[in-house]
């Protein structure tokens, strides 16, 4: 989710749903033709990012669609820029995005910037990622691992190391700044844990 302009953007699964974030009131959705698996969604200089991390469910088997993308978006929903992969674009099923035009991917440990490679982590199955402030005041990227049942911590460029660790399947993760807490969607339990930093 990522929250503009009194605008609540949500991430499902072949759309972006807006709402008004003061009264809950539907304000539409925004369609990425051909996309099977709209994965996450942050606001960045004035547009979203939105990832489609290229997956589909056939027969009760979730596998590749070969449909991964990065889009830039403006807050009307008009899609300004589409990457997909080719030449020069490995995507490798893009998942969680954050300011700065950063993604992860969940089919390589790498971390992406405006779709090309940035940064090697030490793991892989990447999912969340997000800004953070650490207690010597300085930002850094968390990015949450399937693959280390863990968060991530680092500078932009690395390197990383555990934060958090033990959380079964992390999923897409949040930051509140004010409280200074790293909140972790734990996917296959249905729950969230809150860990102050």
């Amino acid at each position: 989710m990522a929250a503009m302009g009194g605008t609540l953007y949500v991430a499902d699964l072949t759309v972006v749903r807006m709402f008004d974030a003061k009264t809950g009131k539907p304000k539409g959705e925004i369609k990425f033709p051909g996309a099977t698996f709209i994965n996450d969604v942050a606001a960045d200089g004035g547009q979203l990012l939105v990832t489609d991390s290229g997956f589909k469910e056939t027969k009760g088997t979730t596998g590749p669609s070969g449909s991964d993308a990065i889009y830039t978006v403006d807050y009307a929903g008009k899609i300004l820029k589409t990457i997909k992969n080719d030449k020069t674009h490995k995507l490798n099923g893009p998942n969680g995005v954050a300011e700065g035009n950063f993604v992860v991917t969940f089919g390589a440990k790498q971390l992406l910037k405006y779709g090309k490679p940035f940064a090697e982590l030490p793991y892989g199955m990447l999912d969340g990622i997000v800004g953070i402030t650490t207690a010597d005041n300085v930002a850094r990227l968390a990015i949450s691992s399937w693959e280390c049942t863990c968060i991530l911590v680092g500078k932009e460029k690395g390197p990383y190391t555990v934060l958090v660790k033990d959380i079964e399947s992390p999923a897409d993760i949040g930051w509140d700044a004010k409280r200074k807490h790293l909140l972790v969607p734990v996917l296959t339990e249905n729950r969230v844990e809150i860990h102050q930093m």
